[in-house]
């Protein structure tokens, strides 16, 4: 249970440093140009902490209601699975992707949540070990 929780930390902590170097990068670029893109990318870092930061803490039967801000440079969302039972969660923001070794299989719906810039709610749930699901309420 030890080797699963650091495991399980080890995710989180990457996954929140990744997000932090990507709003550095992003804040300092936008420093020189207009104030837009770092608000955009600010956006971006919450919605990938929020939705990891609540994917990894959930276990079986638990669920979730999270508040998750869509910003306008997010164009895509996929996830592949991998050998060994991992899966490979892949954003795309501002041309670039963004991914994320997973344990678990993440699904959102609906599956074009992309489009739908702005503030949602959602709930996320783990119906059974491996798989988290996150359903946008409104």
């Amino acid at each position: 249970m030890l080797r699963g929780q650091t495991s399980a930390e080890f995710l989180l902590v990457s996954a929140v440093g990744v997000t932090l170097l990507v709003f550095t990068l992003y804040s300092m670029r936008s420093s020189i140009g207009s104030i837009s893109p770092s608000i955009s990318t600010a956006r971006f870092a919450d919605l990938l902490q929020s939705i990891y930061g609540n994917a990894d803490m959930l276990n079986e039967g638990s669920q979730r209601i999270v508040s998750l801000d869509i910003p306008e440079d997010l164009t895509a969302y996929h996830q592949s699975q991998l050998t060994g039972g991992s899966y490979l969660s892949s954003f795309t923001f501002r041309g670039m992707n963004f991914s994320r070794l997973t344990p678990y299989k993440m699904s959102i719906f609906p599956s074009n949540f992309t489009l739908s810039k702005g503030r949602h709610v959602a709930r996320m749930y783990c119906r059974k070990a491996g798989e988290v699901i996150v359903e946008f309420i409104h």
